[in-house]
């Protein structure tokens, strides 16, 4: 039988986020104990998405740039010149 952290060894980051995916790998195994293929195929789910969540998360914290506040408020951009209305294009 193989363990959580061999089974999601091979889904694919960023050599800088592997330690931290390969602790939260860690946490989540101690957590939730997983015992046969089929547990460990859903912790490797519950793992899988709650790294995605963190990473949303820290994608919608990130302060946006100035010209997106612009175009978000319906202010005139330096390149455009012209007033951009509230919401989606």
């Amino acid at each position: 039988m193989f363990t959580l952290a061999e089974y999601t060894a091979r889904d694919g980051m960023s050599d800088a986020d592997r330690a931290r995916y390969a602790q939260l790998t860690a946490s989540l195994e101690a957590d939730l104990r997983p015992d046969g293929a089929l547990e460990i195929c859903f912790a490797a789910a519950v793992l899988r998405g709650t790294w995605r969540e963190q990473q949303y998360a820290a994608i919608e914290t990130k302060p946006r740039s100035r010209t997106m506040r612009l175009r978000n408020t319906g202010a005139r951009t330096p390149c455009s010149g012209e007033e951009r209305p509230l919401g989606p294009r």
